[in-house]
């Protein structure tokens, strides 16, 4: 059994990890970065560590907005990687055991970035597989960019 956070993007429920979010903040100003995949809104300086901040709303298929001051800022670190993402709203934690999940595959082949979806209550959420999310071409990127500028300094 997982504990997972709902967060809200655009008006849908999505879930995340309880055990891999490090820090729920206010949102701050994110630096872009120069030829940066879509993926990638930019960095920010979180207690003297550069953090990638991923573009969730582009990876779920939501529309694009502004960072706002009442959004909040989730820093996720897990087995791979350690990033951030910037949500509309946080809602409640709730157990999930694995097989009250319904696959991703069971819908639509392809759904990398989803662990599943789960009903609670009257509510959909899409859980949100943190592993899988941020991608390779990401941690590339990040991997030579980021850390390469960071040694220059």
């Amino acid at each position: 059994m997982n504990n997972y956070i709902i967060f809200n993007l655009d008006g849908f429920s999505y879930g995340i990890k309880l055990e891999h979010v490090e820090k729920i903040t206010y949102s701050v100003a994110v630096t872009p970065l120069p030829a940066a995949p879509p993926s990638l809104l930019g960095v920010i300086n979180f207690q003297g560590d550069y953090i990638p901040v991923l573009n969730i709303r582009k990876k779920c298929g939501v529309p694009f907005k502004p960072v706002g001051l009442s959004d909040k800022l989730l820093i996720i670190k897990n087995s791979k990687t350690r990033f951030a993402i910037t949500v509309d709203s946080l809602g409640e934690t709730f157990p999930v055991q694995d097989g009250q999940i319904v696959p991703p595959d069971s819908i639509w082949a392809g759904l990398t970035y989803l662990k599943g979806i789960y009903r609670k209550n009257e509510m959909t959420v899409l859980l949100i597989d943190d592993l899988e999310i941020f991608r390779d071409d990401d941690r590339e990127f990040i991997n030579n960019e980021i850390n390469t500028a960071g040694q220059n300094e």
